[in-house]
């Protein structure tokens, strides 16, 4: 890796948006780190956060950052491909600095007016329910303004929903969706005795009109919380132990989340299929971006878990198999419309519209539906490339190739299958692979090819094949950070997967559990679908998948049912806002669930949520919402 220059580093995080304090912060530990390492590693990370004055936040997130910065311009920076590997598998969860999990109790939105009945003051009252009708952060509400709303466009039709402009983390702008009601009562407040006088720049829960700067955060969220504690305990939500200590659990927090999926649902991530004890916070997963239809790599920011006791929605058929909390969201296309008939004989249906996420409970509110396609794939978009030869060599090496003593060897047969051993050699060539061939001779007596056999082998030789060891383990099982190359080059390894152990172009057979597990996480990403079956045969398991060119399936109402259950859920939050499950070797993609209100009273899919509640930083959450806002007005104003 040649030497980065600072500036790079300093404009690439100056693009983000990111605050000159900010900025400043990551490039005194850029100087730091650059002058005792000349390449980011797994070992240099280490020791540079090893020294106690590199350990707390601001020297973890800078890792991540400028890990972050190399991966997305190795090919400007000219980052070789084995170095490109080692940040791609380096593992930054061990260095702790924060919480890994949350274990809570949700509030519902029937608990605001209980809260709201033991706070003293009108301004504490719209504070609460500001705060969790709209997500906002302490730092996001101290700061509004008299000048922060549209009056004169909400004050045409007051039944409509209002606009609140905030600055978020870093000061980055953005607008905050204000139920009309709230706006109503927010308007009277500013008309009450308390302000007097009135000016654009009164600020709504500070008695005094002081610049934001010199807002104190800090002691505002000790008095916020106090509040909100009190409140608690006298209305019964916080739960006291038997010294009269509050229990931790049920302390009050207006923005408290429920997530959603049932205990043994695993995610897909590059380090391969996970349960949620062996998850870590910063873990790449794929996700599907919504509005390019992409699956992108995104990190998981944190893992909630929480107690449950009610019924979960069971969705099972052949390809399906989710149990989810009411307030999940799933990835659904609904058709309305009658199939229309094709030159005279056969039925179609027509285009169903966008990928929307809904919750089970609003499909089945839904009316006049007629058919409802659940999605269980997607198309990667790809960080990294090794070729599309050598991808295809490794696809061969899965499936046909074993180890044997200093070499790699692919074996052939070349009376069955001649074109088949071209393939082979060809890839070779094109990888620039350095090889050696040998055709050996055999007589058979039974089976079905009676007589010569000639089988062909061929030896990857020497430092060719040091390369393979970076995507394949010695075990010849493959390594999940594959999923990471371009889809031409995922599409070349399942390609060659097939010609080695496949049957037909569409399914794929093998005894290794754990080659069939990354083949399908593999068609998942090439917009397959896949359906696993097993059978044992003279002692031994047998596994065997079966390929669709579908990134769909069709749920019926008699799919779904309701079924008891009490335990834990949990649910990542992932940037996209979905994930790769998997439950009872059912792989299918899914959302997350955001605002037990929204969700539930206001009948809101989880695109409108994030709109409404920004729980990533601000300009992302309006990145990544693809309704227009008037749109969601409209609708939240009904």
């Amino acid at each position: 890796m040649k030497t980065i220059p600072p500036e790079k580093f300093e404009e690439w995080l100056v693009n983000k948006q990111l605050t000159p304090r900010t900025v400043d912060n990551y490039m005194y530990y850029y100087f730091k780190f650059a002058k005792d390492h000349p390449l980011l590693d797994q070992e240099s990370a280490v020791k540079f956060y090893s020294h106690k004055a590199n350990r707390n936040s601001i020297g973890k997130t800078f890792l991540v950052n400028y890990r972050k910065f190399l991966m997305q311009n190795h090919k400007e920076l000219k980052i070789s491909i084995d170095e490109l590997g080692d940040l791609v598998e380096m593992d930054l969860t061990s260095f702790k600095v924060g919480k890994k999990t949350h274990l809570v109790y949700p509030i519902s939105h029937e608990d605001i007016p209980l809260l709201e009945k033991y706070l003293a003051t009108e301004r504490l009252k719209i504070q609460l329910w500001l705060t969790y009708s709209c997500g906002l952060r302490l730092g996001e509400t101290l700061k509004v303004r008299f000048r922060s709303f549209n009056w004169d466009e909400w004050g045409k039709d007051m039944t409509k929903m209002g606009e609140c402009r905030v600055l978020g983390k870093g000061g980055k702008p953005g607008i905050a969706l204000v139920p009309g009601p709230i706006m109503n009562r927010i308007s009277h407040f500013f008309q009450s005795s308390e302000f007097q006088p009135l000016t654009q720049n009164s600020l709504l829960f500070l008695k005094h009109t002081i610049s934001d700067e010199e807002i104190n955060v800090k002691n505002q969220a000790r008095t916020w919380q106090m509040h909100l504690n009190q409140a608690g305990i006298k209305s019964g939500i916080t739960k006291l132990d038997e010294h009269g200590k509050v229990i931790r659990e049920t302390s009050v927090h207006p923005h408290r989340l429920r997530h959603c999926v049932k205990e043994g649902t695993e995610i897909l991530t590059i380090n391969g299929w996970k349960k949620r004890k062996e998850l870590k916070v910063g873990e790449l997963c794929p996700t599907l971006n919504l509005i390019n239809d992409k699956i992108e790599f995104k990190p998981i920011k944190e893992i909630y878990v929480y107690n449950f006791r009610g019924n979960l929605f069971e969705i099972k058929n052949k390809y399906l198999h989710s149990q989810i909390t009411p307030e999940h969201n799933c990835i659904l296309k609904v058709g309305k419309e009658r199939q229309k008939t094709i030159n005279k004989r056969k039925k179609r249906w027509t285009e169903l519209g966008n990928w929307e996420l809904k919750t089970i409970k609003e499909l089945l509110d839904e009316k006049n539906k007629r058919y409802v396609k659940y999605r269980i794939s997607g198309i990667s978009k790809g960080e990294l490339s090794i070729g599309r030869a050598r991808a295809g060599i490794i696809g061969w090496i899965l499936t046909d190739g074993n180890k044997y003593q200093r070499c790699i060897i692919i074996c052939q047969s070349l009376t069955a299958n001649r074109d088949k051993c071209k393939i082979i050699e060809n890839l070779l060539i094109k990888g620039k692979v350095k090889y050696s061939k040998k055709v050996y001779t055999q007589k058979k007596d039974s089976g079905f090819s009676k007589g010569i056999c000639k089988n062909i082998v061929f030896r990857i030789l020497g430092d060719s094949k040091d390369w393979i060891w970076e995507w394949i383990n010695l075990n010849r099982t493959p390594k999940y950070k594959l999923l990471l190359l371009k889809g031409e080059e995922l599409k070349a390894i399942y390609e060659n997967m097939m010609l080695g152990d496949g049957s037909l172009g569409r399914e794929l057979s093998t005894q290794n559990k754990k080659t069939i597990d990354f083949f399908r996480a593999m068609c998942c990403l090439l917009n397959y679908r896949t359906l696993l079956c097993t059978k044992k045969q003279n002692g031994k398991e047998y596994f065997r998948t079966y390929v669709t060119k579908r990134n769909d399936c069709q749920i019926r109402k008699e799919h779904i049912k309701k079924v008891d259950y009490v335990g834990k859920v949990w649910c990542p939050n992932i940037e996209n806002n979905t994930w790769i499950a998997r439950y009872n070797e059912k792989i299918f993609l899914t959302g997350n669930s955001y605002g037990h209100y929204l969700l539930n009273v206001k009948k809101l899919n989880l695109r409108e949520v994030q709109e409404l509640l920004r729980h990533t930083s601000i300009t992302s959450t309006q990145i990544y919402t693809y309704i227009d806002k008037e749109k969601l007005k409209e609708k939240l104003g009904k």
